[in-house]
C-alpha cells in the first residue's frame, strides 16, 4: 500500500493552495473583527487561539519528502510571522495594531504576507502615491528577478561543486538571502500596486559590523520587527499591553538596562522556538540545535555591547565585518547548518529549487 495514498498530496497541490487562500482570508477577517471589538482580556485571547493553532498546523497540509519548499515557506509565513503578528496585535503592538483601521485588504496583507509597512509621518498626494507605487513595484520586481538568478546560481554551485565548509556555508547564506528575497520582493512587487507603502526587507547584511547589527538592522527585517513587537518592546517599556491606559512606569538606568538585556535574550529565545518548529515541520524532528543557535545569539549580542565594544571601541570596519561573519559562521556551522545537512534538508531544498527552475524554463 502506498504510504502517501491517504496523505496530504492525495489532494492536488493547486486545490490545497486554493483552500489555503480561502482559510487565510477568512482568518484575517476573523482576527480583524475580534480586534475591532475587543483588544485585551481572556475572551479575545480565546477567540484568537484557534487561528494560532490552525496557523501552526498549516504546513502539515504538505509532505516533507515531496514538498519541502511549500512547507518552508508556509511555516515561515503562517506558523511564524502570522502568529507572532497576531500575538503582538493582541498586545496592541506591531503593524496589525497600527493598520487596524486601514481597511480589510491592507490588514490581511500585513497579516498573511511577509511585508513590513513603511509608516511615514507625512503623506503624499494621490498622484504622487500612484507614481511611487509603480516605481517601487518595478524596483521590487527587478530585485526578485535578480535574487532568483542568484538563488539558481547558488543551487547549481552547491549541487555540482565539492568545496570546504566555509565557502559552502557562505553559499548557504547567499541562498537563504536569495530565497527569502524572491518571496518577499515578489510579494512586494504585487502589493505595492495597491498603494501599500513598504519598508525594505534586507539592508545589505554582508556589511554588518556586529552580530547585533546583522540580526536587528540588516537581516530579515520583517521577522526582526515582529519579534521586537512581541518580546523586546514590552520588556523595554515595562508594560505588556500597549493599549493599556496606564502609562509605562519610569525606570532607573539599571532597571532599564536589565530589562533591555532580558528583552534581547527573550527575543532570540522566541526566534529559536520558531526556527525549531520550522525544523519540525520539515523533518518531523524538533530542531533543538536550531533553538540553541538562536539562544546563543542573545548572550553574544550582550557580550558585544559590554565587552567587545569597550575593549576595541574604534574597530576598523573591515575587521568588524570579518568578526561578524566569523561569529555567525562558528555557531552556524555546528548548530544550524550541520543539523540541516544531517537530515538531508540541504539536498532536498537545492533539488526542489533546481527542479522548479527546470520546470519553469522547460529544461
Amino acid at each position: 500500500m502506498d504510504p502517501y495514498a491517504l496523505g496530504p498530496d492525495s489532494i492536488p497541490w493547486a486545490i490545497r493552495a486554493a483552500l489555503l487562500v480561502v482559510y487565510g482570508l477568512g482568518s484575517a477577517w476573523w482576527v480583524r473583527a475580534v480586534g475591532q471589538h475587543m483588544r485585551a482580556g481572556l475572551l479575545p485571547a480565546a477567540l484568537l487561539a484557534p487561528v494560532l493553532i490552525a496557523n501552526a498546523a498549516v504546513p502539515l497540509m504538505f509532505e516533507p519528502d515531496k514538498e519541502v519548499l511549500s512547507i518552508a515557506v508556509l511555516s515561515f509565513i503562517f506558523s511564524w510571522l502570522a502568529n507572532a503578528k497576531m500575538v503582538a496585535f493582541y498586545l496592541g503592538r506591531g503593524p496589525l495594531a497600527r493598520h487596524l483601521d486601514s481597511g480589510f485588504l491592507p490588514f490581511a496583507a500585513f497579516l498573511l504576507l511577509p511585508l513590513l509597512p513603511k509608516d511615514t509621518a507625512h503623506g503624499e498626494g494621490l498622484r504622487d502615491k500612484e507614481a511611487t507605487a509603480r516605481r517601487v513595484s518595478s524596483k521590487h520586481a527587478t530585485l526578485a528577478l535578480g535574487k532568483a538568478v542568484l538563488l539558481m546560481a547558488v543551487c547549481l554551485a552547491l549541487a555540482n561543486v565539492d568545496m570546504p565548509h566555509v565557502p559552502r556555508d557562505l553559499l548557504y547564506a547567499l541562498g537563504m538571502y536569495g530565497l527569502l528575497g524572491v518571496i518577499m520582493d515578489g510579494t512586494c512587487s504585487l502589493t505595492c500596486m495597491f498603494g501599500l507603502e513598504l519598508a525594505p526587507h534586507f539592508d545589505k547584511p554582508w556589511l554588518s559590523t556586529s552580530v547585533a547589527e546583522f540580526w536587528g538592522r540588516r537581516w530579515n527585517l520583517v521577522a526582526a520587527d515582529s519579534l521586537r513587537a512581541l518580546a523586546f518592546d514590552p520588556l523595554r517599556e515595562g508594560r505588556l499591553f500597549r493599549v493599556s491606559p496606564k502609562p509605562a512606569q519610569p525606570r532607573s538606568a539599571s532597571s532599564h538596562l536589565l530589562a533591555t538585556m532580558v528583552g534581547v535574550l527573550l527575543t532570540f529565545a522566541l526566534s529559536g522556538l520558531f526556527h525549531g518548529a520550522t525544523f519540525w515541520h520539515l523533518t518531523r524532528t524538533f530542531g533543538w540545535r536550531w533553538l540553541a543557535f538562536f539562544c546563543l545569539q542573545g548572550p553574544l549580542v550582550i557580550i558585544e555591547r559590554f565587552i567587545v565594544r569597550r575593549l576595541w571601541p574604534k574597530m576598523p570596519q573591515i575587521v568588524a565585518i570579518l568578526y561578524a561573519i566569523a561569529a555567525l559562521e562558528l555557531g552556524g556551522r555546528y548548530l544550524f547548518i550541520a543539523p540541516a545537512e544531517d537530515m538531508g534538508l540541504d539536498r532536498k531544498v537545492v533539488k526542489a529549487i533546481l527542479d522548479l527552475g527546470a520546470g519553469m524554463f522547460g529544461s
